[in-house]
């Protein structure tokens, strides 16, 4: 061994060590101590995942000269793994859906789905699944407590209140009811030819013909006088109509002129 390769041999050696490598007996090159490869600390933060940076001794076989670096070269490698971790210092934000804070606190909606409140006359009202209040249902004819005045009998008149359900009830009798309806119709004491008719103050008039009839029968005594002479009658059949000859009290016509 020449006087220049022991001060570099020694110096190779020590290196070797440092790096935790050993000489190999049977040859004249280096060996790794740990499966050849040398993790080296960077600095990098410990969650880079896979080693940052590692070393690595490569064994080409025995030197011919202990300077060479192609026979035994210490290999550095950089190359940063590809799956390093983002760190990225920011709030996580959770993608849940909104929390509802039921219908008063969102804008439009102004009920509770299945609330009811009451109104019109006795009615209610239920809110929908869309926190809105349905129509009005169930409601009565009248406001609770309302009064009125209304027609009843024959012109009669009937006070009536309101009930707590909301349908009106009487107060008393019918005040003021006449005898009759007006239009009804009765033969009271008339000819069996007329009959009276119920006025519109629900009262009896007198009594007038029938619709149809000509005249009042009256017994067969009623007569009108007719032209063929001065004394010439027709008289009401009981058929309520004036007899079609005119009948003569005299011997000849004309002779009661």
């Amino acid at each position: 061994m020449s006087p220049l390769r022991a001060p570099v041999l020694l110096a190779v050696l020590s290196s070797a060590c440092a790096l935790g490598v050993a000489p190999d007996i049977h040859d004249t090159g280096l060996v790794f101590v740990d499966e050849r490869r040398v993790t080296l600390d960077a600095g990098l933060p410990d969650d880079l995942g896979a080693p940052a940076m590692d070393a690595t001794v490569m064994d080409d076989g025995p030197a011919d000269d202990l300077v060479d670096a192609p026979d035994n070269g210490l290999l550095l490698d950089l190359t940063l793994p590809l799956d390093l971790p983002v760190v990225i210092d920011r709030p996580v934000v959770i993608d849940r859906p909104p929390v509802d804070l039921g219908c008063g606190a969102t804008p439009g909606r102004t009920c509770a789905p299945g609330e009811r409140r009451a109104c019109g006359n006795c009615g209610t009202q239920t809110c929908t699944g869309d926190c809105e209040w349905s129509a009005c249902a169930g409601g009565g004819v009248c406001a609770a407590g309302a009064t009125r005045t209304q027609p009843c009998g024959n012109c009669g008149t009937q006070s009536q209140r309101c009930s707590a359900a909301c349908a009106w009830e009487s107060v008393g009798g019918c005040a003021g009811s006449g005898p009759c309806a007006p239009g009804a119709t009765q033969g009271g004491g008339c000819d069996p030819c007329s009959q009276q008719v119920c006025q519109s103050n629900c009262t009896w008039g007198g009594c007038g013909l029938r619709p149809g009839n000509a005249c009042e029968h009256r017994a067969g005594r009623h007569s009108r006088s007719c032209g063929q002479c001065r004394c010439g009658l027709q008289f009401c059949l009981g058929s309520c109509q004036w007899s079609t000859s005119c009948v003569s009290c005299c011997t000849t016509c004309g002779g009661c002129l």
